[in-house]
C-alpha cells in the first residue's frame, strides 16, 4: 500500500468512526456483528479498531469485511466547563432522543442539540463518558 492510499484511508476512516464487522479472516477475531470505534490508521494502512467484546485487532481493507455504521463529525457547541463559551466538538453517536456522545479537547461527554436554535450544549462537568 503506498502513501496516498494509507492517507486517503485515514481520511476515510477517522478516529471515532463506528464500524460493524462482518467477516475477519483470524482464530481470535471478534465475531460477525461485532460493533467497534476506529481509534486510528497506522502507516502500515492497519485501521485499529477498539470492539465492543473488548478485543483491538485491527481491519485490513479489501482482505476483512466490514461495513461503517455512523461517521463523526464537527460542530460548535455550548461547553458547560466554559460557562457556555462556544468552542468545536467532534459528534460521535447519537445515543438517545436528544442524547449525543460527543468529544471535547479528549473528554467524550453528553451533549443535547436545542431545535429552536440549533445549537449543541455539551456538559463536559458532569455527564463525562468513560
Amino acid at each position: 500500500m503506498d502513501k496516498i492510499q494509507i492517507e486517503n484511508l485515514k481520511v476515510f476512516y477517522p478516529r471515532y468512526t463506528k464500524v460493524c464487522l462482518d467477516y475477519m479472516r483470524d482464530d481470535f477475531a471478534p465475531p460477525p456483528g461485532t460493533i467497534g470505534y476506529v481509534t486510528g490508521v497506522d502507516n502500515m494502512g492497519t485501521i485499529h479498531v477498539n470492539w465492543q467484546n473488548g478485543s483491538s485487532l485491527g481491519l485490513v481493507e479489501g482482505i476483512d469485511r466490514f461495513h461503517v455504521l455512523s461517521r463523526p463529525y464537527k460542530a460548535t457547541a455550548h461547553i458547560h466547563s466554559l460557562d457556555g463559551k462556544m468552542e468545536e466538538i467532534t459528534v460521535i453517536e447519537k445515543v438517545g432522543d436528544n442524547d449525543y456522545i460527543v468529544d471535547y479537547n479528549g473528554v467524550k461527554c453528553h451533549a443535547i442539540f436545542n431545535w429552536f436554535v440549533c445549537e449543541y450544549y455539551a456538559d463536559d462537568i458532569y455527564t463525562k463518558v468513560k
